[in-house]
Order: C-alpha cells, then sequence, then structure tokens
C-alpha cells in the first residue's frame, strides 16, 4: 500500500476533528472516532505511526 506524505493526511484529519458531530446520538462520537481511524489507516500508516509522527515522536523519513 502507497503511504500517502503526513502533512496530506495530517490536514485531512484536522479537517475531520472540526466535523459538527451530532450531541444528540450517543453513538455519533465512537462512529466518527472509528471514521478517522480508518482515514488514516486507508493513508497507509498505522494509528501508532501517525500519532507519534504528530507529536513528533518519529522521524518522518523513517516511516517511509
Amino acid at each position: 500500500m502507497i503511504k500517502l506524505p503526513f502533512s496530506y493526511v495530517s490536514g485531512q484529519v484536522d479537517k475531520l476533528y472540526d466535523k459538527q458531530i451530532d450531541t444528540k446520538d450517543p453513538n455519533a462520537l465512537d462512529a466518527h472516532c472509528e471514521f478517522i481511524e480508518a482515514f488514516i489507516l486507508g493513508c497507509g500508516w498505522t494509528v501508532d505511526q501517525y500519532t507519534r509522527a504528530m507529536f513528533g515522536f518519529q522521524d518522518l523519513d523513517k516511516l517511509n
């Protein structure tokens, strides 16, 4: 699988976090988080890799 650049994935994930969630639906938050996780995986990243890169704990050059 091709790994999309972190800068692209991060920008899209930021947009997804900004999306309004129906607070009256108890499953909405879980579903939204699952969607974000699936997006990250679909971009060729593991959630651990993405999180480590997001917080600067991983050199992006070593992830490719």
